[in-house]
């Protein structure tokens, strides 16, 4: 959604919008109420008790610091073979009907 052009703010309001779990919508929000008030995405992501793998975090921060959009999902950061297998299992329909975890790895790769 980032390289389409939205922000990260109307990303993360999609995905709520398109989600019935209610796990996925409380972390979603989160999330966005986090950013929205100041805070980097990589520290909301961190903020998920444990709900995001700490590499994929690093990923983001490490994007975040060289001034990549996202970190760990445009390019250059992040393994390609990690990147690779994340697009093939996540689409929008499947980040919705994924369990608690996985749902929460995929809604936040389809950003």
């Amino acid at each position: 959604m980032l390289e389409a052009g939205l922000t990260l703010d109307r990303s993360l309001q999609i995905l709520v919008d398109l989600t019935s779990e209610e796990h996925l919508v409380r972390v979603l929000t989160d999330l966005q109420e986090r950013v929205r008030g100041g805070a980097t995405f990589s520290s909301a992501l961190e903020a998920q008790d444990r709900q995001f793998p700490r590499l994929y975090i690093n990923m983001v921060r490490a994007g975040e610091a060289s001034g990549a959009r996202t970190g760990a999902g445009s390019g250059g950061t992040g393994t390609d073979r990690q990147r690779s297998r994340l697009s093939r299992n996540c689409t929008p329909q499947s980040a919705t009907a994924r369990s608690r975890s996985g749902g929460v790895d995929c809604a936040v790769e389809i950003i």
